[in-house]
């Protein structure tokens, strides 16, 4: 094998040629012969030679060395967060848990290794389990032998090993994340359905303004930013109604009993109070803004001050039960900024309505003297004069009248908005000062952003599927993805999804020249590598 320089004639003169060839003796011709190795390309100074020269030397002692015009580019998949998952799974041991709950079967198929990919899969490009088998196949950069049907038969092995996984899970994440379990947030949203005829699917209160599709309710618990337990309940479901089993579950299965509740206004009710106060639970529990003597009573009390947040106690009372007494203490909280654009946003919804209304009653007496089309009748203005206040009604009474409809605007309900803009009531029984209760319930509303943006950003909605376990599968293998994404929250710089979108950056190929192939990555970058470090994992290693 040697260096061989030819010399060739063009339009600039004598151009030289340098590659790699090998001398053999051709037993049919008799005669020597020379096989071609490797093009390097053109020669156009001395160091190309003594470059070239150097390759012939390390292809001597064995190295390969590849021609970039003969490579071919096949696979290339999604590694970058397949890659994160699998290390998130690994350190923090859940896909032990996952791996011992999901083997106990007599499946002919790796179900784990499908549910690991369909919560890979919603974390990368959420799709239905269908449309997620496509990409398992196609681009997935782990081999997963699966057809259509196991990716569903996979789904009815979880269910009925949920309790136990979040149980491990959560003991598993509570030793390593060293978790504060001192609060527990607890809050429910809705997702609906597509033409499904599914037992737990009804209509009730839609969080995604889809009131025309049956839905299901989910209730979510968390622990210091980490999701521990989720409950699927029928799509009529009041929200206050929940309260009860989540107790059981987070002290039976969880066995947290010295933990402070905290929930949003939808959950409190008198029994509710009672049913924490019974059990000897503390609570920290928004209270409702309207239609309640009591938040009317101390919202619209002065509370001042130039911090962007602030406090104070401004109601105690005293509940005697039997020979027992509980002490409810009630927080007036402040938010400036939130108080600076309501009271903005009141002026101009008070002047839209105004003229979208005079606007509607011109509507209404053109339709009549027109002689071309449809009259429009009274109860039609006036459900279009509801539908256009929507969650404005408190602040304008509307009436018919023999020219169509007349409305006044309630100038009572006007200055109580005003008077409680920005602010909000909370009631708890713990001792802690008004500053910290104000500050664990806004965590609240964190964890409410993250589980819209999470219910969004992962597609739990629309759910497609009609049989009872597999939306709760279905749910489920959602509640996994939002597991690990929030583990990456906890940790990133970014948020989660901004975090993940750079992560799907990195892809593995595999590369073909000649009779050599070789897998290999995309370069890491450097934003790249502090992600990996940030959420302390080793990056990919370049093969």
């Amino acid at each position: 094998m040697y260096l061989k320089i030819t010399k060739k004639k063009i339009k600039e003169g004598i151009g030289m040629y340098a590659k790699i060839v090998e001398s053999y003796w051709d037993k049919e011709t008799n005669t020597p012969r020379q096989k071609l190795i490797m093009n390097l390309g053109v020669v156009k100074s001395e160091k190309d030679i003594q470059r070239f020269k150097k390759i012939l030397e390390s292809m001597k002692k064995g190295v390969t060395h590849v021609d970039f015009n003969k490579i071919e580019i096949y696979n290339v998949k999604e590694y970058g967060v397949t890659y994160t998952t699998n290390k998130l799974l690994e350190k923090y041991k859940i896909d032990e848990i996952l791996q011992r709950a999901l083997s106990d079967n007599k499946a002919k198929f790796d179900i784990y290794g499908v549910i690991k990919a369909l919560t890979i899969n919603r974390l990368v490009r959420p799709s239905s389990e269908l449309s997620a088998l496509d990409w398992i196949c196609e681009d997935y950069s782990e081999d997963l032998n699966i057809y259509g049907n196991q990716v569903y038969r996979a789904l009815d092995y979880l269910i009925p090993k949920k309790d136990i996984i979040e149980k491990e899970i959560f003991q598993s994440l509570k030793d390593t994340l060293k978790l504060n379990t001192e609060f527990a947030h607890y809050d429910l949203t809705s997702t609906y359905f597509e033409g499904c005829k599914c037992s737990i699917a009804f209509y009730g209160y839609s969080r995604d303004h889809r009131k025309d599709r049956k839905q299901v309710v989910i209730g979510l618990v968390m622990i210091d930013g980490i999701p521990i337990h989720h409950e699927v309940y029928k799509g009529n479901t009041v929200d206050k109604s929940t309260l009860e089993g989540m107790i059981k579950n987070v002290k039976e299965k969880f066995g947290l009993r010295e933990i402070v509740i905290v929930a949003d206004r939808g959950i409190i009710t008198e029994d509710n109070l009672n049913l924490l106060e019974n059990q000897e639970y503390q609570y920290i529990l928004g209270v409702q803004r309207r239609n309640n003597k009591i938040p009317e009573e101390h919202l619209i009390k002065e509370i001042e001050s130039e911090d962007k947040h602030f406090a104070k106690e401004v109601h105690k009372e005293i509940i005697k039960k039997e020979e027992r007494e509980f002490t409810r203490r009630y927080i007036l909280c402040l938010d400036n900024q939130t108080k600076k654009e309501r009271l903005e946003n009141l002026k101009i919804i008070k002047k839209d309505k105004e003229k979208k209304l005079n606007e509607l009653q011109k509507k209404y007496k053109a339709s009549w003297k027109s002689k071309k089309g449809k009259k429009m009748t009274k109860e039609s203005l006036i459900n279009q004069a509801f539908k256009l206040l929507g969650k404005n009604k408190r602040l304008f009474h509307v009436e018919l009248a023999e020219d169509g409809f007349k409305y006044t605007f309630n100038e009572k309900n006007y200055e109580y908005e005003e008077k409680i803009a920005g602010k909000f009531l909370l009631v708890t029984n713990t001792n802690k000062s008004p500053e910290k209760v104000m500050k664990v319930y806004k965590e609240l509303q964190t964890v409410e952003n993250a589980f819209d943006e999470s219910k969004n950003f992962l597609y739990v909605r629309p759910i497609f599927h009609w049989r009872e376990h597999r939306v709760r599968a279905h749910i489920f293998v959602c509640y996994l993805s939002f597991l690990i994404e929030s583990i990456i929250e906890k940790f990133s710089k970014e948020s989660a999804r901004m975090t993940i979108r750079e992560l799907k950056r990195i892809k593995m190929s595999k590369l073909i020249a000649g009779n050599n192939s070789r897998e290999v990555l995309t370069r890491i970058t450097q934003e790249q590598r502090d992600i990996f470090k940030e959420i302390k994992i080793p990056g990919p290693i370049i093969f």
